[in-house]
C-alpha cells in the first residue's frame, strides 16, 4: 500500500469539478462535492466505512484505492486535502470490495478467483481466502462481522466464518462444515468440495438481510434468489428479470429486496409474500447496481447504469427524484455513507476511472414533493447535473378534518393497489390462456383427435378418403366426424354394404341354382327363405370376404359409441420416440411447443446428448451450436415440431433444416456437410486445448470453462484447466494447443509476462499453436484446423523451443 504525497491530493479533491454544477441550483438538490482520480482503469466497485470517514474503490488495474476524507475547515468553510492509499496484491482486475461493521477490516474480490482481507490501519498487510474456481465478484460481511459472503463466477455463492476464516458452506449445494469440535479437512477448509452450484451460470451479486439469517444473490441465470444461510437452501426465487441480474440488495428493515439487471427493470419484492411490489425502467442502458440508504428506514434508492447516469428513488412514492449526471463513461457502481453526515453522502463509480461522491440531501426530503419544489428547479438551458423529476399536476383538494400530507400518501396508496390490480389482471388473463392453450392439446391427445383412423376396409377407398380429409382439416370440430360414425352402427349399418359391390354377388345366388354347384349344396336351404328378410345372408357372406380379403385381422363386433370412444385412445397413443433428444439455443420455446415434446416423448437434453439442435436463422455461434454440430445429426427450425404433431411423430427433417448461407460464408464451412460428417471426424482428436493464463482478463469475449470443455471434448481433444508444465505425449500426441490473444504474447505488462512464462514452461516441441477463440470455433465449425502461420500467434523468442515443427 502506499500513500500518495499530500501535494497530489488534487487527485482526490476535484474542488473544480463544483463548477460544473449550476451555482443557482437549490441547496435542496444533490451536488457534486468531489472527485478522486487515481485509478489507471475503470472502476469497478464503492463501498464507504460504517464507522469513518474513508471510501475503498476497486478497479481494472488490479489496485484496491482507500480514500481518507479531511474533517471540514470551519473557519475556511472547506473540506480538507483527501489523502489516499493504494492497496496492490490481486492479480488482474478487482470487482468488488466491502468493509466490516467497525471498518477496521476490508473485503475485496477480483479476477484471480481469490478473496483478500485487509487491515484498513496496517500498510498492506492482507489475509487471502481461496476456494473460488472463477473470478469473486461479490462480497459481504454479516451485520455482526463474524461471516463473510463470496459469489464468483464458478456460478457459487459461499459462506466463510471470521476471523478464522474456515469455509462453511456452499449455498444450494448442502455442503456443510464439520462439527466444531472435529477438525475440519483441507478441501472444506477452502471451499472447493460443492459438486452443485447456487446459480446455473455466473453470480454477479451477493448480500445479507439486515438481520444476518437471510442472504440474496443474483447472477447471468436471471435469477433472483433468497437464501436461509442455516439451512444453505433457497426460500424463494424471482423471475421477473429478462437478462442477467447485476445489483441486490436487502431493504433497511429486510422486508425487501431489490435487483437491477442488464434489462434496464429494477424490480421490488417482498420477502414475506414473495410477490413484485415495484418495477421501473428508468435507465436507458443495463442497470449495473443498486444501492439502499441505510439510515433513511430504506426509504431511498439509488442506482447506477450503463448510460453513465445515478438515479434517486423514493420507494414510498413509488417515483424518480433526481438523475445525476457526471461520469464520462457507464457507471459501475454506487454506495451510501453510513455514518451521521450532513446530506447524505453517496459515492458512484464508472468507466471513466473516477470515484464521484455527491451529497445527495435526502435527509430533508419530505414524504411529497414541496409546493414550491418546480419554481426552484434550474432552467432548462444551464442543464445542471442534478435534474429532478418533472412535477406532477396538483391533486385534488383533501376532504375536509384530514391533513393534505395524509390525503396524498392515501392518493397514492389507491393508485399503486390500481396498478398492482390491472397487472395482476394481465396476468391471469395469459395464465388462462395458456393453460387453455395446454388443456386443449392434452384433451385432443386423449380423445384420439388428429390422429384417429376411421374404422373401414383396408381396401376401401372411402374410408381413407375420411382418414385423410381429418388429418388435413385439424380445425373441424370433433362431433363432425362423430356424428356419421354413430348412423352407420345403428340399424341403417348394412345399408352401406350394397353400395360397395358385396349385396349384388348375393343377389346372384338364386340363379347359380339350376347349375346345383357342388360347394353351395349346403346353402341352398337358406337361399330359398322368405324374400322380405334378405339381410341377414348377404351379411355373412360379406364377412367371410371380408376375412378372406384380411386374413392377419379378425372380424370385428360391432360396438357401441361408449365402447369405441374408450377404445381409440389406446390403440392411437404412440410411444415415447428414446430416439429424439432436443437442445435448443438462440431460440426460446413456447408453451406449446414445450408441451409438444411431452406429446410426442421427445427429451430435452444437454447439447452433449442431443440428436436435434433446435435454432433460427441467423445463426449465432454459441457453445450449444458448437456442440451440437460434434454430436447432433440435425439443426432444424422450431417449425419442424409443429410438423411432428401433425404426423405423430418424428417427421422429415430435410423441408426443415436451418440455411444461413451469409453466415456459412463469413464463418467458413458448411452447415449440412458439417453435420454429414459426425460422428466419425473429430478435429480436435489427438490435441490438448487450455486456456492461455490471464485470458480472462484480457479483452476477449469467452464461454465459461464448462462450456469451453464440453466443446473442447465433443470435438475429440483432450481439455485442461491450466497450461501443463512439461508434456505428456501419450495424452495428447499432436500437442498442446493454447487459447489466447495479441494482447497476451506481444504485450509486455504483467499479465502478458506471466502468461509467456507459463507457456515457456512446457518441453521443446510440445506446442502446437497459440489460436485466438475465433480460431478454434472455425475448426470446429467447419470439421477441419489449419495451424498455418497466418492462424496462429507470433510468440517471442523465449518460447520458441516449446512450438511444435511442422
Amino acid at each position: 500500500m502506499t500513500a500518495l504525497a499530500e501535494r497530489n491530493s488534487w487527485a482526490a479533491e476535484g474542488v473544480d469539478d463544483l463548477l460544473k454544477f449550476s451555482r443557482k441550483a437549490s441547496q435542496e438538490e444533490p451536488q457534486l462535492v468531489r472527485t478522486l482520480r487515481g485509478h489507471r482503469g475503470a472502476v469497478h466497485g464503492v463501498a464507504f466505512s460504517p464507522t469513518r470517514r474513508q471510501l475503498a474503490s476497486t478497479g481494472g488495474d488490479g489496485a484496491v484505492m482507500l480514500w481518507s476524507f479531511g474533517m471540514r475547515d470551519e473557519a475556511t468553510r472547506r473540506e480538507r486535502p483527501t489523502r489516499a492509499y493504494r492497496f496492490e496484491g490481486h492479480d488482474g482486475a478487482v470487482y468488488c470490495a466491502a468493509f466490516r461493521r467497525d471498518g477496521r477490516q476490508l473485503a475485496t474480490g477480483g479476477a484471480d478467483r481469490t478473496v483478500r482481507l485487509w487491515e484498513t490501519r496496517a500498510r498492506g498487510e492482507s489475509r487471502i481466502l481461496r476456494g473460488h474456481s472463477g473470478a469473486v465478484r461479490a462480497v459481504a460481511f454479516s451485520p455482526d462481522g463474524t461471516r463473510l459472503l463470496t459469489g464468483a463466477d464458478d456460478k457459487c455463492v459461499k459462506v466463510w466464518s471470521l476471523p478464522r476464516r474456515q469455509f462453511v458452506c456452499t449455498l444450494g449445494a448442502s455442503e456443510l462444515a464439520p462439527p466444531s469440535g472435529a477438525r475440519p479437512a483441507r478441501r472444506a477448509r477452502h471451499g472447493g468440495g460443492g459438486a452443485v452450484a447456487s446459480h446455473a451460470n455466473w453470480v454477479r451479486a451477493a448480500c445479507w438481510s439486515p438481520d444476518g439469517t437471510v442472504a440474496a444473490s443474483g447472477g447471468d441465470d436471471k435469477l433472483v434468489k433468497v437464501w436461509d444461510v442455516e439451512a444453505a437452501k433457497a426460500t424463494a426465487t424471482f423471475f421477473e428479470h429478462e437478462k442477467a441480474v447485476r445489483g441486490v440488495c436487502f431493504s433497511a428493515d429486510g422486508t425487501c429486496v431489490v435487483a437491477c439487471g442488464d434489462d434496464a427493470a429494477i424490480n421490488v419484492w417482498d420477502t414475506r409474500t414473495k410477490g413484485l411490489l415495484q418495477h421501473y425502467t428508468a435507465h436507458t442502458g443495463p442497470c449495473t447496481s443498486v444501492a439502499v440508504d441505510p439510515k433513511q428506514a430504506g426509504r431511498y434508492l439509488a442506482s447506477t447504469g450503463a448510460d453513465g447516469t445515478v438515479k434517486l428513488y423514493d420507494l414510498r412514492q413509488g417515483q424518480l427524484l433526481y438523475t445525476l449526471e457526471g461520469h464520462a463513461g457507464g457507471a459501475a457502481a454506487c454506495a451510501f455513507s453510513g455514518m451521521s453526515t450532513k446530506g447524505e453522502l453517496l459515492a458512484s463509480g464508472g468507466a471513466d476511472k473516477t470515484v464521484m461522491v455527491w451529497r445527495s440531501q435526502l435527509d430533508g426530503c419530505g414524504p411529497a414533493p414541496a409546493p414550491k419544489a418546480p419554481a426552484k428547479a434550474p432552467a432548462p438551458s444551464r442543464a445542471p447535473i442534478a435534474a429532478a423529476a418533472p412535477p406532477k399536476p396538483p391533486p385534488a383538494p383533501p376532504a375536509k378534518g384530514v391533513p393534505e400530507v395524509v390525503a396524498k400518501t392515501l392518493d397514492h396508496v389507491v393508485g399503486q393497489l390500481d396498478a398492482i390490480t390491472s397487472t395482476l389482471g394481465a396476468l391471469e388473463k395469459r395464465i388462462c390462456a395458456n393453460e387453455g392453450r395446454v388443456a386443449t392439446i392434452l384433451e385432443r391427445r386423449a380423445r384420439g383427435w388428429l390422429f384417429v383412423e376411421l374404422d373401414g376396409d383396408a381396401n376401401d377407398e372411402g374410408g381413407a378418403g375420411e382418414r385423410k380429409s381429418l388429418r388435413a382439416n385439424t380445425t373441424t370440430p370433433l362431433d363432425a366426424p362423430a356424428a356419421p360414425e354413430a348412423e352407420e352402427e345403428d340399424a341403417p349399418a348394412p345399408a352401406p354394404a350394397p353400395k360397395k359391390g358385396r349385396k349384388p354377388a348375393a343377389a346372384a345366388e338364386p340363379p347359380k341354382k339350376p347349375a346345383a354347384p357342388p360347394k353351395k349344396r349346403g346353402r341352398a336351404p337358406k337361399a330359398a327363405e322368405p324374400a322380405p328378410a334378405p339381410a341377414p345372408p348377404p351379411k355373412k357372406p360379406a364377412a367371410k370376404k371380408r376375412k378372406a380379403a384380411e386374413p392377419p385381422e379378425a372380424p370385428k363386433e360391432p360396438a357401441t359409441k361408449a365402447k369405441q370412444r374408450k377404445a381409440e385412445p389406446e390403440t392411437t397413443m404412440q410411444p415415447p420416440d428414446d430416439s429424439v433428444r432436443i437442445v435448443f439455443t438462440n431460440y426460446e420455446p413456447s408453451i406449446s411447443e414445450r408441451g409438444i415434446l411431452k406429446l410426442l416423448g421427445f427429451s430435452e437434453v444437454g447439447a452433449r446428448d442431443a440428436t436435434h439442435v433446435i435454432t433460427k436463422a441467423p445463426l449465432k455461434r454459441t457453445p450449444k451450436l458448437m456442440i451440437g454440430l460434434s454430436t447432433a445429426s440435425y439443426v432444424v427450425t422450431g417449425e419442424w415440431l409443429g410438423a411432428c404433431l401433425a404426423s405423430d411423430g418424428r417427421a422429415d427433417e430435410k423441408p426443415f433444416l436451418v440455411k444461413d448461407r451469409a453466415k456459412e460464408q463469413l464463418w467458413g464451412f458448411n452447415l449440412a456437410r458439417s453435420l454429414a460428417q459426425n460422428p466419425s471426424v473429430k478435429v480436435l482428436s489427438g490435441y490438448a486445448v487450455a486456456l492461455a493464463p490471464g485470458a480472462r482478463d484480457a479483452s476477449m469475449m469467452l464461454p465459461s470453462d464448462s462450456e469451453l470443455q464440453d466443446i473442447v471434448e465433443c470435438a475429440g481433444g483432450r481439455w485442461l484447466s491450466t497450461v501443463p508444465r512439461g508434456s505428456s505425449e501419450e495424452l495428447w500426441p499432436r500437442g498442446v494447443l493454447v487459447i489466447g490473444c495479441k494482447e497476451l504474447v506481444e504485450g509486455s505488462d504483467r499479465i502478458a509476462t506471466r502468461c509467456i512464462g507459463a507457456l515457456s514452461k512446457l518441453d521443446a516441441g510440445v506446442l502446437a499453436g497459440v489460436v485466438e477463440p475465433p480460431t478454434l470455433y472455425g475448426a470446429v465449425l467447419a470439421k477441419t484446423l489449419d495451424l498455418s502461420r497466418r492462424n496462429c500467434l507470433q510468440l517471442p523468442a523465449a518460447c520458441a523451443h516449446v512450438v511444435r515443427r511442422a
